[in-house]
């Protein structure tokens, strides 16, 4: 079978990329991350060269709005929300950067409420990015991860995102839901 888009950096097609969908279960989205919650989850992780790795991280984010910026969808977990990284003043600046970022014209973030129960999201993290010579996939793991580059796996992948956005919050409740979840960290 012939892999819809080779590549072997993941980072340089997303800095490329037209679309970007991905879905979180546990962390906010690294191109999501304020400068804080990256630190102290690179200190958790106990990761050389920190302040570089942040740097790298923001520098990332750039793609989201630059001239002709790309769209982003992200379907994010409750569960990542509730977990302190950093303490309670680093989470609620996060969660103020998430409702930031939301307002943002080519960024849809829509939450997955705990409620939804039992989804295709609990498998793990993923992304899909398409790029001018197509998509690829990328699956998420402590160690790294996997890029997913065979069309009918980014096409399993894609698959797996619409099920799940079919049980997340639309746009509005997904933002009245990060309000709520920082006002309780006040």
């Amino acid at each position: 079978m012939r892999p819809r888009y080779p590549t072997k950096n993941f980072t340089e097609s997303e800095g490329r990329a037209s679309v970007l969908r991905i879905y979180s279960g546990q962390l906010i989205p690294a191109l999501l991350q304020t400068p804080a919650y990256a630190r102290a989850l690179l200190v958790e992780g106990r990761e050389p060269g920190i302040d570089a790795m942040v740097e790298a991280r923001m520098a990332r984010q750039q793609i989201l709005t630059k001239e002709s910026p790309a769209d982003l969808w992200v379907l994010l977990a409750e569960t990542a929300m509730a977990c302190l990284v950093g303490g309670r003043t680093v989470m609620r600046e996060q969660l103020a950067k998430l409702l930031e970022v939301s307002e943002l014209p080519n960024v849809m973030l829509r939450i997955v409420p705990n409620t939804a129960g039992a989804n295709a999201g609990l498998d793990g993290p993923f992304k899909v990015i398409k790029v001018r010579e197509g998509q690829v996939g990328y699956v998420e793991a402590p160690t790294g991860g996997r890029l997913v580059p065979e069309a009918a796996e980014v096409d399993g992948l894609l698959d797996r995102f619409d099920r799940i956005g079919a049980v997340a919050l639309p746009v509005d409740s997904s933002r009245s839901l990060i309000k709520h979840l920082m006002e309780a960290l006040t």
